[in-house]
């Protein structure tokens, strides 16, 4: 399985939106590592 860079465009841009959208400063909203990380990502910490 190969990751797809429209997805992760798409992924950016809704997550911009509910940014704008919400108001809040974006350090605030956490990406949990999940299965979309599962494609040779480094461990991050």
């Amino acid at each position: 399985m190969k990751q797809n860079e429209d997805e992760w465009v798409e992924y950016r841009n809704v997550m911009d939106d509910v940014i704008e959208r919400s108001g809040l400063h974006k350090s605030l909203f956490y990406d949990l590592r999940g299965n979309h990380d599962s494609f040779g990502v480094p461990v991050i910490g």
